[in-house]
């Protein structure tokens, strides 16, 4: 009932400001820390940051699908998770999910989620996103847990976990291999494989069972992400990228003058956000042309001094 009664004050006070702030071209939204979650006006490599989105909800902090079209969004006192749709004023309060996430990772496809809550080490897996999200499954998992990954029907979460670790939802937990230390996850969008880099190479799982290395290991990484069927990317904190032709075999490495902190794909599945939103441009990686390219969206401007009236 609670719930419910969420739901429809979220719904009455949805703006039709949120839903004209994502007309025209826009490279997806992002959340800035602090702030709330702002749209990428523009295209790669002419954006800008626009005004923030109005939801008519306080956000306490926020994870943007990879399609952009909803995120998962921490608000209220006490802390509740609701799904909320960005083009539109749907807003679904999830049942028992936990209400202030530390970490959300999504599906390739948005359709499910992994929430992490340091406090207790505990996991959720949410499916159903967006308009039917339900905890799937929650995993007492330890402290120590490093990058997760879940696929878009929701039935398989790979993690780090000392070892590469593979949950399911009818099966216990099992132990696939002993890698190196592993920066990044990623499953194939609408399959069981997944990408896995260590700091010695990227490996492909395949269908949770088979792990075999497709490609050096790009120092320092921070992410992986596949960037189409057979094309992938890997981001290192020093600005080394990686986009790698899995068909092939081959890589093509870039630099950027900036230090990644992950990899998110926005609403253009060829463009990836290298870094977060702050008051330093936010590096863009450009799939879309015949060569990839680092891209940057620039910062708000400063505001200028109060002008100061002269001496009498």
């Amino acid at each position: 009932m609670l719930a419910r009664s969420l739901a429809g004050v979220l719904l009455a006070a949805f703006s039709l400001e949120a839903q004209s702030s994502l007309s025209g071209p826009v490279l997806g939204v992002v959340f800035e820390s602090g702030r709330g979650l702002r749209p990428v006006r523009g295209i790669a490599g002419a954006s800008t940051l626009g005004e923030l989105l109005d939801l008519g909800l306080e956000i306490f902090s926020a994870a943007v699908s990879p399609t952009h079209k909803h995120a998962l969004i921490s608000t209220g006192d006490p802390r509740q998770l609701v799904a909320a749709r960005l083009d539109r004023p749907e807003i679904v309060p999830i049942e028992g999910g936990v209400g202030a996430p530390d970490v959300v990772v999504f599906s390739p496809g948005g359709k499910a989620a992994a929430l992490r809550e340091l406090r207790s080490g505990r996991v959720q897996l949410l499916t159903g996103l967006p308009e039917a999200p339900v905890v799937a499954r929650e995993i007492a998992a330890a402290e120590t847990w490093g990058p997760m990954a879940v696929s878009d029907d929701g039935s398989l979460l790979v993690a780090e976990g000392g070892s590469l670790i593979l949950y399911s939802q009818q099966e216990e937990p099992r132990p696939i291999a002993v890698l190196g230390a592993i920066s990044g996850l990623a499953f194939r969008p609408g399959s069981l494989d997944a990408l896995v880099a260590d700091d010695r190479h990227v490996y492909m799982l395949r269908n949770g069972t088979e792990v075999a290395p497709v490609a050096a290991a790009v120092a320092g990484a921070v992410g992986v992400a596949f960037a189409g069927a057979d094309r992938a990317v890997v981001a290192g904190s020093s600005g080394e990228l990686a986009v790698l032709d899995l068909a092939a075999g081959t890589a093509t490495s870039l630099a950027c003058e900036c230090a990644p902190t992950g990899l998110a794909r926005m609403s253009n599945a060829a463009v990836f956000r290298l870094n977060e939103p702050s008051s330093k441009p936010m590096w863009l990686l450009d799939l879309s042309g015949a060569e990839p390219r680092a891209l940057f969206v620039p910062p708000d401007a400063p505001e200028a001094p109060a002008a100061v009236p002269p001496p009498q």
